[in-house]
């Protein structure tokens, strides 16, 4: 992962596409806190709080997906936005040492 100086912005390259639980947990967020959470990836935009919009966007492997916060919490639902890419990248990764 790697964030911009203005911890805004996020970049995670995504090898595996974007799984329904990850994209289920942004849109949660998008109701938490004050904040506008928006997903880009293969070209195109979406906002968070659309968990089909998020999937159908994000599914392919290999690529970057960015996450651009805005609003009055974005700094602390990017806190969070870290934290949910962090979580399910170890679930992902113990998922394939019980396999």
């Amino acid at each position: 992962m790697i964030m911009t100086e203005d911890n805004n912005k996020l970049v995670f390259h995504n090898k595996t596409g974007l799984r329904a639980r990850t994209a289920a947990l942004l849109a949660k967020l998008t109701r938490l806190f004050d904040a506008v959470i928006l997903v880009r990836c293969n070209g195109k935009m979406v906002n968070a709080a659309e968990i089909l919009d998020v999937l159908s966007v994000c599914d392919a492997k290999g690529h970057n997906i960015t996450v651009i916060t805005s609003g009055h919490d974005a700094r602390d639902v990017m806190r969070a936005v870290v934290d949910v890419f962090a979580y399910n990248h170890e679930i992902s990764k113990n998922r394939r040492q019980w396999c």
